[in-house]
C-alpha cells in the first residue's frame, strides 16, 4: 500500500508570520513536501501477475498481444470484476464492436455490424475458423449442427465419447459429414440394423435372410421282418438319394416310393427384413 507523508522544511529563525492567506499558501509550498507520491499508482496494466506489493490495486489484464482480457481484483486470488450489462428501452445507435445490452427482455451483442441475440459466430461449412482457442463454439449452418473446437478437430456439442446414433435415409458419407467428430462403427457392419458401406431401404433384408437346403444322399438299412403292412418287408429295405426311389419288399417286389424326393431344394429363412441405418460413434470429445 502506498503511504504519502508530508515532510516540512527547515525554517529560519528570522521568518516571519504571512500577514495574507495567498502569502500563507506561497510559504506552505515552500516549506512542505509530499513524499511518495512518485509511488502513487491505482491501477496496475500488464500481462504478468501483479507483485504481493500491489494487491490493494485494480488489475487490467492484458493479453500476450497487449489486448485489454479484464479487469481483476485481488480477494484471495486474482478474480474477475463481475460484468453488470446495462438494461436499456432501445439499442444505442453509434455501438461498438462487441457491445452487450440487455433489450426487450433478451441480451444482445453488437458483431458484424448488427445486433444479434446470438452469442454464437455462425456460418457455412467453410466458414469455420481454421484455428480458434480452445472450446470456440461455432453453429454450422451447412449441417444446422452447433459445433466445438477442441484445440485439434471439430466436433459437436452434443453427444459423449462413446455414445452410439443410429441415421436412416442417409450414406455412411453423410451420416459423418454432418456429425463431426463421429466415424462409422465397424462392429455393427452387416448386423441387423447396420449395412456397412451401402444403403438399403426399410423392409429389406439385404440378401442375407436366407439359404438354400438340399439333400443330395441319403442311404440307410435296418433289420430283417416282416412289415406290418403286408405289402412292405423290413429285409433289404433302402433308400437311396435318386428322385423316384424304389422300395424293395421282403418278398422281392419293387415299386417306386413317390414320396421321398430327397434331391427338392427349400429355403430356410434365418434373418427376417430389418431396417437399413447406418450407426456411428462418438470418437472425439
Amino acid at each position: 500500500m502506498t503511504t504519502l507523508n508530508l515532510v516540512g522544511a527547515t525554517v529560519p529563525d528570522d521568518a516571519k508570520v504571512p500577514g495574507t492567506l495567498s502569502r500563507w499558501v506561497a510559504l506552505f509550498e515552500q516549506v512542505f513536501t509530499v513524499v511518495g507520491a512518485e509511488t502513487l499508482n491505482g491501477v496496475i496494466i500488464q500481462n504478468a501477475t501483479p507483485d504481493p506489493s500491489d494487491q490493494d490495486k485494480a488489475w487490467v489484464k492484458l493479453t500476450a498481444g497487449g489486448a485489454v482480457e479484464g479487469w481483476y481484483r485481488f480477494n484471495g486470488d486474482w478474480i474477475a470484476f463481475p460484468m453488470v450489462i446495462p438494461t436499456l428501452d432501445s439499442l444505442p445507435a453509434s455501438p461498438q464492436a462487441g457491445q452487450i445490452v440487455i433489450q426487450g427482455g433478451a441480451i444482445k451483442v453488437y458483431q458484424d455490424g448488427s445486433w444479434t441475440t446470438n452469442f454464437t459466430h455462425a456460418g457455412a461449412t467453410a466458414d469455420r475458423p481454421s484455428s480458434p482457442a480452445t472450446d470456440y463454439l461455432f453453429f454450422d449452418e451447412t449441417i444446422g449442427r452447433l459445433l466445438r473446437w477442441t484445440g485439434s478437430a471439430w466436433t459437436t456439442n452434443d453427444g459423449c465419447l462413446g455414445e452410439l446414433k443410429l441415421l436412416a435415409g442417409v450414406s455412411e458419407a453423410e451420416a459423418i459429414t454432418r456429425n463431426p467428430g463421429w466415424a462409422a462403427y465397424p462392429l455393427a457392419y452387416d448386423k441387423f440394423l447396420r449395412i456397412g458401406g451401402g444403403d438399403i431401404g426399410d423392409g429389406s433384408t439385404g440378401g442375407r435372410e436366407s439359404f438354400d437346403w438340399k439333400i443330395s444322399r441319403e442311404y440307410f438299412e435296418w433289420g430283417t421282418g416282416p412289415g406290418t403292412d403286408g405289402n412292405l418287408g423290413t429285409d433289404n429295405v433302402h433308400i437311396d438319394g435318386n428322385q423316384g426311389t424304389t422300395v424293395v419288399d421282403s418278398a422281392g417286389e419293387s415299386e417306386p416310393d413317390s414320396s421321398n424326393n430327397w434331391q427338392d431344394t427349400f429355403t430356410v429363412n434365418t434373418v427376417p427384413p430389418f431396417l437399413g441405418v447406418i450407426m456411428i460413434r462418438k470418437e472425439t470429445n
